[in-house]
């Protein structure tokens, strides 16, 4: 949280952080930071596929869906 307290346009540490969040069940949190990962870094595929992953869980299918389409088609299988 540190790195976004200094640098709050920084799309990797918004990807992490939403990891972190969606490893103690902030589903939430996790996807806000993903969003905002994809919104910094639209071209980063992992940022895609985790906000797929985030949506798949909260049972948000065919926003998952999209995601994981945009996430393949920038790279990711």
């Amino acid at each position: 949280m540190l790195a976004l307290k200094l640098q709050p346009d920084y799309a990797d540490a918004h990807n992490n952080l939403g990891i972190a969040y969606g490893e103690i069940g902030s589903l939430d949190s996790a996807i806000e930071h993903f969003q905002a990962s994809v919104r910094l870094k639209p071209n980063d595929s992992y940022a895609h596929y985790n906000l797929a992953k985030a949506y798949e869980i909260k049972g948000l299918n065919s926003k998952a869906e999209e995601e994981r389409n945009i996430a393949a088609n920038l790279g990711i299988k």
